[in-house]
């Protein structure tokens, strides 16, 4: 940058400096826009700007609003003699020059030593200070976001340049970033330790109780034992004379890895390299301690940085590195000859002189080695150097992605998993560790009474290890279900200053690329599983991006149980890293709303597959919409809040025939009743959905007994139907209409309705549906005892439904005929049948035809004088009702058990069940 190029200052007060001139930036919208363009120091979508500053207006007015203040500022920058730095498109804006901010995020990503140093004189300063981002809320979230990101682009500078500044300025930049994060605790160490190690013992002191008591304040705790005694033990001749020291007291108790850890036992005898990989937190650096343990050969082999003996008289030394603070493959041979020979001089090929003392040593350990793998290939050589030149040599590595060496062997390591449906709670591996954590953090914690609750939390947090501790230690003052409160509003809800999983995430993203960042949080749209093809059709991400993040643990295979081994494998982001993934899209509402709409598209081709639902599989429909039901919703929802009533009218018959077919049909009445406001009938594309949902509500609710609301509903949803002009609306709401009246007693309204559905669907040579108003019409020739003409209409009816392969209705019809066959006194043909109709719906998923099934059975089967195969059948149709909640069902089974009783002179049973 020339001495007369306009600089940007957004660190600390906001400022715009040319040669000598200086001046604020306005604390107002053409201010803001600067700042904002400053920071991103690249090109930004003026829609992107629009919805940032103004997202409650509409798309004309949010462009309007920045027309204005963009003259303003173009005024503005005319006054300062720097017009020219800002670049204009007709869809987007730069500011050419960029910022202190932008350039030091560009500096992060280059990793330079130098550039680690220059990052850490940011600690202490403030994003935009004289900028109040006053009534802009979803600006000023997003400057509260900017703000949070300096602060941890600091504290990452000062840690790693701890091993390299001298004590003096390592003091200096952690003192200045614990002004501005005074709980954060690996910052803290790092100071202490400095002071330390310039004699400053009683500011170290001083430092700890300060610590101490905003922590208590902060959050209720107290600093941990383990940093008390670290903090105590840093006095004259203590840990601070060694500049690498490190507390060794963590706990290395290892929980529910008992299969891991065998594996990599095995592993390890045969391979020279092997990488425990995983997502952050989930507890690769726990296993690598109990593996290094589980392989000494004696309880005095060493875990320390500086082993005592000389390596090359003990071959089983084990040496651990910790990398947490590494920046350059370079730093590798030097922490190796600190640790193994502290007071050897430096050979010129420090790398070579590295390999030579690694012959005396038996296992290194590598851990957090993510860090380092922007320089791949200068690792991989140095690794190959050293496995050459000590042939006893074993490497264990840990790290968030794979080196791909050519020596190296992979344990992915997953999380932890959590209670199944049916499964004893307390006995899930991430619930056995949350229970652990918390009898260590809140002596005599009981769990038995908190299973449910614990069990929650385990599940929230996707097995983490991480997140499962940290909510463990919030046990100590926090209730179980106070702390899955705080877990569902926040990723790091429950962090510490010192660490937590917004920062360990947040590290994760960081490792990222652009276009691997923009594909993780654009995949945090989808709810359920989905397959690489759908994120593509989605407009997610690519292959190559799916296997970034893979690579990086981000997304792995869903433990989805599916028929079809053969078919696709399903993805999933872990449930925390989909709800960071998801905070990170919601602060770019641009690209958010993108996202959202290319995801709800995608639902709706997936969905129209369905819509045929008397041509397709039924089996395979309702096991498609079962896995794909938690992203329909979702996008049923961004279509109500978007206006979409493309979406809802579409989406309507599909989960109609769902919700009906798995008897869930509240939680469809439910749905489609809260839609059917937001739509205005006088808006012919709109109506559309008001008929869809009329439609799909009229049928559920007769299904739920309320005939009366269902005759009232589906009238309204022919009108609308017959305004449209749609067959099929006009078709299935006459036959709800139908239903309804039959059971109400109005057979002539039933019948005149039925007839001009099954009339119209033979005019349109639609035999599929004729069979089935054919069979509504065969109810009401059983209701009038035209029981011969019933028999022949339900027997046509299922000819037709066996050869379009319309399973669902002809589930129905096998029903009601041998309910029919029964009443006629023909009870072992009824149960030939009502055995075809039980078998379709354990085979296609048909659940809510079952328990009509299994009663009518019973019924046959007492009819043919089998009372105990009918009482079973009774009392498992009794179990299923009450399951579901139907109470109606459950009405009718027990007033048949009631017969059995009577019948068995049982009286005093009969009195129960009446």
């Amino acid at each position: 940058m020339t001495a007369n190029a306009p600089d940007l200052q957004l660190v600390g007060a906001a400022q715009l400096r040319r040669g000598g001139f200086c001046a604020e930036l306005p604390d107002a919208a053409a201010g803001y826009l600067l700042a904002v363009l400053g920071t991103r120091g690249d090109w930004v979508e003026r829609e992107e700007l629009a919805a940032l500053f103004w997202p409650q207006a509409s798309a004309e007015d949010a462009q309007r609003n920045l027309r204005v203040n963009l003259n303003r500022l173009r005024d503005r920058l005319a006054n300062w003699g720097v017009a020219d730095a800002l670049a204009s498109e007709r869809r987007r804006l730069r500011w050419l020059p960029g910022s202190d901010l932008s350039r030091a995020r560009a500096a992060r990503s280059a990793g330079s030593a130098a550039d680690w140093h220059a990052l850490s004189a940011l600690a202490g300063g403030h994003f935009a200070q004289g900028l109040s981002f006053r009534g802009f809320p979803v600006l000023a979230e997003w400057a509260q976001g900017e703000r949070r990101t300096l602060i941890a682009l600091a504290r990452e500078a000062v840690l790693r340049c701890a091993a390299t500044a001298t004590p003096a300025q390592t003091a200096h930049r952690a003192g200045r970033h614990l002004q501005a994060e005074p709980g954060d605790e690996d910052v803290l160490r790092v100071h202490l330790q400095a002071l330390a190690a310039l004699g400053r013992h009683e500011e170290v002191a001083h430092e700890f109780a300060a610590f101490d008591t905003r922590l208590r304040a902060d959050v209720g705790l107290p600093a941990s034992a383990a940093l008390a005694q670290w903090a105590q033990q840093l006095g004259p001749g203590g840990l601070g004379s060694g500049a690498h020291a490190s507390p060794q007291t963590e706990d290395h108790t290892l929980i529910a890895r008992d299969d891991e850890l065998a594996h990599a036992r095995k592993l390890l005898g045969s391979a020279r390299l092997l990488t425990l990989q995983g997502l952050g937190g989930v507890g690769k650096t726990r296993l690598a301690r109990a593996l290094v343990l589980a392989v000494e050969p004696s309880p005095q082999a060493s875990l320390q940085a500086e082993p005592q003996a000389d390596p090359k008289a003990n071959t089983d030394a084990v040496l651990w590195l910790a990398l947490a603070d590494a920046f350059s493959v370079d730093e590798l041979p030097h922490r190796v000859l600190r640790a193994l020979r502290p007071n050897d001089a430096l050979a010129r090929d420090t790398a070579a002189q590295a390999g030579d003392l690694l012959r005396g040593v038996r296992l290194l350990v590598l851990d957090n080695l993510e860090q380092l793998l922007h320089q791949r290939s200068a690792l991989h050589t140095l690794l190959s150097q050293w496995l050459q030149a000590a042939p006893a040599l074993r490497v264990l590595v840990t790290s968030r992605e794979a080196l791909a060496h050519g020596n190296e062997v992979l344990l992915p390591l997953r999380a932890l998993a959590v209670a199944s449906p049916g499964s004893e709670t307390l006995a899930a591996p991430a619930v056995r560790l949350l229970e652990a954590a918390a009898r260590i953090a809140r002596p005599g914690f009981d769990a038995r009474p908190h299973a449910a609750t614990l069990a929650a939390i385990a599940a929230h947090v996707g097995g983490l290890p991480l997140a499962l501790q940290l909510a463990a230690q919030w046990l100590r003052v926090l209730s179980p279900a106070d702390v899955l409160a705080a877990l569902q509003r926040s990723v790091g809800a429950l962090d510490t200053p010192s660490t937590g999983l917004a920062a360990t995430l947040g590290r994760s993203w960081q490792l990222l690329d652009a276009p691997a960042q923009h594909a993780l949080a654009a995949l945090s749209v989808f709810v359920s599983p989905f397959t690489a093809a759908e994120a593509i059709d989605a407009g997610a991400a690519g292959l190559s991006d799916l296997a970034r993040l893979s690579e990086q643990g981000l997304i792995e295979e869903a433990d989805t149980p599916t028929t079809d081994s053969s078919g696709p494998s399903r993805l999933h982001l872990h449930p925390l890293v989909r709800a960071y993934a998801a905070e990170r899209l919601a602060g770019q509402p641009a690209a958010a709303r993108a996202a959202q709409e290319r995801h709800a598209l995608a639902v709706q081709r997936r969905l129209a597959v369905w819509l045929p639902w008397r041509q397709v599989d039924q089996r395979a429909a309702l096991q498609a919409i079962t896995t794909l039901l938690p992203d329909v919703l979702a996008a049923w929802q961004w279509a109500l809040a978007q206006g979409r009533a493309s979406f809802i009218a579409q989406a309507a018959p599909v989960l109609l025939n769902y919700y009906e077919k798995q008897g869930r049909w509240a939680e469809g009445i439910a749905l489609f009743e809260r839609a059917e406001p937001v739509f205005d009938a006088a808006v012919a594309t709109e109506l559309g959905a008001i008929a869809a949902v009329q439609r799909g509500r009229a049928l559920l609710l007769y299904r739920d007994g309320r005939f009366d609301a269902a005759e009232a509903l589906a009238t309204r949803a022919l009108a609308a139907a017959r305004q449209l002009g749609h067959g099929e609306g006009i078709k299935a709401n006459l036959n709800t209409l139908a239903l309804a009246r039959w059971l109400q007693g109005d057979l002539d309204g039933a019948e005149a309705a039925a007839s001009e559905a099954r009339d119209l669907a033979a005019s349109e040579g639609d035999h599929a549906s004729e069979a089935i108003f054919a069979g509504t019409l065969a109810l009401l020739h059983k209701r009038r005892g035209r029981y011969a003409d019933a028999e022949v209409g339900w027997r046509r009816a299922l000819a037709v439904h066996r050869e379009v392969g319309n399973w669902s209705s002809a589930c129905v019809t096998l029903n009601n005929l041998g309910n029919l066959l029964r009443v006629m006194g023909r009870p072992d043909d009824a149960v030939a049948l009502l055995d075809e109709s039980l078998r379709l719906c354990d085979a296609y998923g048909f659940v809510s035809s079952r328990p009509f099934t299994l009663i009518n059975l019973a019924q046959a089967h007492l009819a043919a004088g089998r009372p105990e195969a009918a009482e079973s059948l009774a009392l498992q149709a009794l179990t299923e009702v009450r399951r579901a909640g139907e109470r109606m069902l459950e009405a009718g089974t027990l007033l048949i058990l009631a017969e059995m009783a009577v019948r068995a002179g049982q009286l005093t049973a009969a009195a129960d069940h009446l």
